[in-house]
């Protein structure tokens, strides 16, 4: 055991060989000298003294422990529970970031989850159990809890952010999951690995923990669908149709309801539409639920809710006013101060941990919506006739999934392997590849395939070098990628990819260097229409034989324009928006071939740069991009025959530098980069929607079909991807956001 002994000679004396004298701060030996041996006769080449202590590290920390005990050279004081213990900063610090923060601002004299006043620091939202504990683990590196207690070290070792000790408690807790014990656990579970653990247990014991007498006391979010029965039937899956319940209830208490536990108040009877949006059917007006007397009183009791719950509001903000007042008849300010020092509030979670089938068309679902677990019970219903048909004569009412086709399936679609923004792109054979782009400000290399028969992607050779801001097209069975940047400098390089063969070749270089182009391929030809060398947008165009494998220039462009979205369309190219490098363009060409010349056509509507451009049937679409400012939802139709720009159904998600393709009359946006985040996913305008979703297009009717296929919305011949080799793709990466690749990205 360590021992200490406080000084107060002038001189200590240790075995009478050495003096420490204070005034001097030096130590001397008893004969005078300095201590310095210089007469040992030691080779300096000889290998030096390497001596590893290992009971040191426990010893020290055995010491350490002792002093704390001892309450000697403790530097702060910790009040927790209205307790006060006496700590070593430097331990602490050592042992926790969280509390290395706390102590490296402790001069300032306000913090916005603890105050302290000298060396004294009060912990708040920290109970004792669950700190004592997690101290002794810091100088002892032993963590020894009761079994009843583990839940509450847990969470306090979250909060101090002590990964390792929480990681030991969740472990603990796994291994000893019951039916009875799993709800309880689950809602403090914090880390995404340890929820997923439950929530696999649960699922596995749904059941057992649905019937346990702990969930009877959740509260329970009852929900009727009308609409949902042909979508499950047709390879729909309930798990998904939850998900939707879940989105519509966040969307339901973020636009109207303050509180989630509001809608837990009465039955909810919802509609399912065509695009898989679940509506409330107080806000639904369809003739063909007119007749149904459960849909009829739903919305007269929601009608009579609503009027009752805007009295109750009124009077109440009537009332709150009168008291809280400054005597001004102004009402006094308060101040809203965020739990969290990085600043913003903490995500609440909002999942779906499991469900399972009851009776008929009836389920159950265990969920958390907005940190609270709660129930769900679901049950699917089909509009009822208050009459026979047969007694009328007259046909019943057609709803959703009979007559109708939908447009959505309930199956979602498959996100991109890694998120990609400002990347190359082609269509053929049912499927279409991207290829390169960004990925948080990094240029890729990966290139996939999605085939839309099997709904799912799949890797490609990668390219050469690593490639975004280009341009990509398909031309005999190849998919070239021209131009762009490596991330460091403009390109001319032209690369092709064989599907036969499943190699990268390398084409005849562009006559000029140039990132952010627009490309497309127009009888037989590509085109590469502007672009930027790095410091401005530029006018020059260029067109590849692939016969010679050469490039030539055609005529420039009226404005420069890098970033320009541009297609073919009508026997001619269109390249439309882009900016002038200092300015986001409206503006629209047109390049006729046989006279080589460029002419302005009708403007968009709002000026946009990096949109998606494609062709569906006769029109022209323009999904997405940037205005300068911010990435955009909003979408843009030409119609050659009026010469006239309309506004299209908006995206889900702003999108800049986004891309866009068309199959089978299925409009696609692809990745892109919202202002926040690169993107993965995607989202689809099916045949015959007025909404963009995330979901995989209803298979229609063979009359549909062939309808379809012969109505020119598939692109010009393009390659066979399924003939191909594979290859890892090394740069999967996932990221929330990345302030410092917005610019870039945009």
């Amino acid at each position: 055991m360590m021992t200490s002994r406080i000084m107060d000679n002038s001189t200590y004396k240790s075995n009478g060989n050495m003096d420490y004298n204070n005034s001097g701060n030096t130590f001397t030996n008893g004969h005078g000298s300095h201590g310095r041996l210089d007469s040992l006769d030691i080779d300096p080449q000889e290998e030096g003294l390497d001596f590893d202590n290992g009971e040191h590290p426990g010893d020290l920390l055995v010491a350490l422990g002792s002093l704390r005990r001892q309450n000697q050279f403790c530097d702060a004081v910790l009040r927790v529970d209205e307790r006060e213990v006496s700590v070593h900063r430097a331990v602490l610090a050592a042992s926790s970031p969280f509390l290395f923060e706390l102590f490296e601002r402790s001069a300032e004299t306000h913090y916005s989850d603890m105050h302290h006043t000298s060396s004294m620091y009060k912990l708040k939202d920290v109970t004792f159990v669950g700190f004592s504990s997690l101290l002794d683990y810091m100088y002892s590196g032993r963590l020894s809890v009761a079994a009843q207690d583990v839940g509450e070290v847990y969470r306090t070792a979250k909060l101090l952010r002590m990964e390792q000790a929480a990681q030991a408690c969740s472990a603990f807790l796994v291994d000893r999951l019951t039916p009875i014990n799993c709800l309880g656990i689950r809602i403090f579970a914090e880390d995404l690995a340890f929820r997923q653990q439950i929530d696999d247990f649960i699922q596995k014991n749904v059941e057992s923990v649905i019937n346990s007498k702990y969930s009877f006391g959740l509260p329970e979010l009852k929900v009727e669908i009308i609409g949902a029965e042909d979508a499950v039937e047709n390879g729909g899956s309930i798990s998904q149709l939850f998900n939707l319940v879940l989105e519509w209830a966040r969307n339901s208490i973020d636009q109207s309801k303050p509180k989630v536990e509001l809608l837990t108040e009465e039955m909810n009877l919802l509609y399912l539409n065509a695009e898989n949006h679940l509506q409330d059917c107080k806000d639904v007006d369809d003739s063909r639920m007119s007749d149904d007397d459960v849909v009829v009183d739903y919305k007269k009791h929601s009608i009579r809710r609503s009027t009752l719950s805007n009295k109750h509001l009124t009077g109440a903000s009537e009332q709150h006013l009168a008291v809280n007042t400054n005597g001004s008849g102004h009402p006094m300010p308060f101040h809203v101060f965020s739990i969290d020092p990085e600043g913003g509030l903490t995500e609440r979670e909002w999942s779906i941990i499991a469900t399972m089938k009851q009776k008929g068309n009836s389920y159950m679902g265990l969920a958390v919506l907005s940190d609270k677990m709660m129930a769900i019970s679901l049950h699917l219903r089909q509009v009822a006739t208050p009459v026979s048909p047969q007694e009328k004569g007259v046909v019943p009412p057609v709803m959703e999934g009979e007559g109708e086709e939908r447009c959505a399936s309930l199956l979602p679609l498959e996100a991109m392997s890694v998120s990609r923004c400002a990347f190359g792109v082609c269509v053929g054979n049912n499927s279409f590849v991207v290829c390169g782009g960004y990925d948080r400000g990094e240029c890729l290399v990966s290139v996939e395939m999605y085939e839309i028969g099997k709904s799912c992607w799949s890797k490609l050779p990668n390219m050469m070098s690593p490639r975004a801001r280009f341009g990509a097209a398909a031309l005999q069975d190849r998919l070239y990628a021209i131009g762009g940047s490596d991330g460091a400098r403009d390109l001319d390089s032209v690369h092709f990819l064989e599907f036969e063969s499943g190699k990268w070749k390398e084409a005849a270089p562009l006559k000029t260097a140039r990132s952010s182009v627009g490309i497309a391929e127009l009888s037989g030809r590509l085109y590469c229409v502007g672009g930027s060398d790095g410091q401005r947008s530029l006018k020059t165009c260029e067109v590849y034989d692939i016969e010679k494998n050469q490039w030539q220039y055609i005529a420039s462009l009226n404005t420069a324009r890098s970033q320009a979205s541009v297609s073919a369309y009508k026997g001619c190219l269109v390249a439309v928006g882009g900016t002038d490098s200092w300015n986001c363009l409206n503006t629209v060409e047109m390049y006729n071939p046989d006279t080589n010349t460029w002419t302005f056509i009708p403007s968009l509507g709002i000026v946009r740069r990096g949109a998606g451009i494609e062709v569906v049937g006769d029109k022209l679409w323009v999904v997405g991009g940037s205005d300068g400012a911010s990435s955009l939802r909003s979408t843009e139709i030409y119609d050659c025959n009026s010469g006239t720009w309309t506004a299209g159904p908006p995206l889900n998600v702003p999108r800049a530098n986004v891309s866009a393709v068309s199959l089978k009359g299925n409009l696609y946006a692809i990745g892109g980069f919202s202002g926040k985040k690169f993107l993965s996913t995607l989202e689809v305008l099916a045949q015959d929607s007025q909404e963009w979703c995330c979901y995989q297009p209803a298979r229609r009717s063979r009359k549909n079909r062939n309808s379809a296929e012969s109505s020119g919305d598939e692109q010009q011949a393009t390659p066979n991807p399924s003939a191909n080799g594979t290859q890892t793709d090394s740069d999967a990466s996932n990221s929330d956001q990345e302030q410092n690749s917005a610019d870039e990205a945009r």
